[in-house]
């Protein structure tokens, strides 16, 4: 290894560290409220409502038994993710050329936290395994080993364990590896073996976990929430929260697919040929990730390629078609820089605080719960989830939230809960108020027919069931 690559990868941990520990950090204490949740004995899909693939909580759960269940435990994953993610476009770089490895890096380094400040771990995790899979898939269509093919399929199992959204890597690699037949005039006979060592590798990253909730008896739910609830119910409810914000921030390294594609039947690097292909078609295919809200942190997953890209179109800017669209990319990149670098950085840095997503009033929700109900009692809490973690008291149903997509159909919810109706509800108003369809949900009829009020926190009223 050279010094240069030392110097690299010493530079990569301090400032991973510093846009980590140093700059704000945003906690994110969903995963902290399902550890506590599972260290008392429920189970995520069957008892509490969870509408992703699980492979994250499950990674974060079994760091919390050796870090704690801790906000700096979540930091330190993402530290210790960042880092892994770094390297990861070192490697692929290198399957072209040590130059590109290192430039790989070295735009990873300039471009990521002025895009993912705060990134979410679940869109990490499925970045990871998608990068780390395309890793493996580039060096079998290199080197034509099936081990490299099954471990590619292994990760891209892993990855739909961490975002159903990185299906789309499966069509994009099929048509990488069509493509790279043709260009290096090899027997399609061998698509066969190769679908199966791919399809075994994706068969052995699933299969754990649809054991797992099978042995539990949660396999129903575990289909029904990551399969049919998001092809069915989640599509017809959810809505772009950030549309704009989405483009804005990925149109720039989209600049880079036409000139790819130009680049695609120009170059004669053999290389290039067989990488190209697949970093177009990840580009494409994972795309979707945005999907639906196009909050920002969603272009995780698909960050990686059109970036590498951009690192082969700037090896060829001389060309003087590549230099019209290097000028847009980089004029559509200036503002993200400007926030990150200029506004955000100077002020920022060292600064190294917690934003937290709740306060005074559900610190006060809290307060009341420890004192107004008994250790053993389950409640309802339909406001912010942490709460029921603070207070330590565990939830009388598996509705945790009143998004109205997670007691769709109104009808089945209301009937469930009202079965076994709690004595004391927490009541998020502004929710409510922010989706006013809301108001059709017949329990919250049934609240105000059997409940009383007897305390409000700002956007929270508690209820007790009247005797």
């Amino acid at each position: 290894m050279k010094k240069q690559d030392i110097f690299l990868f010493i530079g990569t941990i301090i400032w991973s560290y510093l846009g980590t520990y140093q700059l704000s950090y945003y906690i994110w204490p969903f995963p902290l409220t399902q550890n506590w949740f599972a260290d008392n004995g429920l189970l995520v899909f069957r008892d509490i409502i969870y509408h992703h693939t699980p492979l994250p909580l499950f990674i974060l759960y079994y760091s919390s038994k050796l870090l704690g269940n801790t906000g700096e435990m979540l930091q330190f994953v993402s530290f210790v993710m960042t880092l892994f993610f770094a390297f990861g476009f070192y490697l692929l770089g290198k399957q072209i050329s040590m130059k590109a490895a290192r430039n790989s890096l070295i735009l990873f380094l300039i471009t990521f936290f002025s895009i993912f400040q705060n990134f979410n771990l679940e869109e990490m995790t499925a970045a990871l395994f998608t990068l780390y899979a395309t890793i493996f898939f580039t060096s079998f269509l290199k080197s034509h080993s099936y081990i490299s093919l099954l471990f590619a399929g292994l990760l891209v199992g892993c990855a739909l364990m961490g975002k159903q959204v990185t299906i789309g890597i499966i069509p994009s690699f099929l048509l990488a590896y069509i493509i790279s037949v043709g260009i290096q005039k090899k027997n399609i006979q061998s698509f066969g073996k190769a679908m199966l060592f791919f399809s075994v590798g994706i068969f052995l990253g699933v299969i754990p976990f649809i054991t797992y909730f099978y042995l539990h008896n949660a396999l129903g739910d575990f289909l029904y929430w990551n399969i049919v609830f998001n092809l069915t119910v989640y599509p017809q409810q959810s809505t772009a929260y950030a549309l704009k914000d989405g483009i804005v921030s990925s149109f720039w390294l989209y600049v880079a697919i036409v000139p790819a594609v130009y680049l695609f039947f120009k170059t004669k690097n053999k290389d290039e040929k067989i990488l190209l292909p697949v970093l177009i078609l990840n580009s494409l295919f994972l795309f979707p990730s945005f999907f639906p809200s196009f909050l920002v942190y969603k272009m995780l997953p698909l960050y990686a390629y059109p970036l590498m890209l951009w690192v082969l179109l700037l090896e060829y800017r001389r060309i003087k078609v590549f230099l019209f669209f290097i000028l847009i990319g980089l004029i559509a990149y200036l503002p993200l820089a400007k926030n990150f670098y200029v506004d955000y950085v100077p002020t920022d840095i060292f600064r190294g605080n917690y934003i937290l997503d709740y306060g005074s009033d559900e610190l006060s929700v809290v307060e009341w719960l420890k004192t107004n109900t008994r250790k053993d009692e389950r409640i309802m809490n339909l406001g912010h989830h942490y709460m029921t973690t603070l207070a330590k008291r565990l939830p009388s149903n598996r509705y945790v939230y009143i998004f109205p997509w997670l007691v769709t159909p109104f009808e089945k919810s209301t009937s469930e809960i009202i079965a076994s109706s709690p004595r004391v509800v927490v009541v998020d108003t502004k929710t409510i108020s922010d989706w006013p369809v809301l108001k059709n949900w017949g329990f919250l009829s049934y609240i105000a027919k059997n409940y009383k009020r007897v305390e409000t926190y700002g956007v929270y009223e508690i209820y007790v069931k009247s005797i």
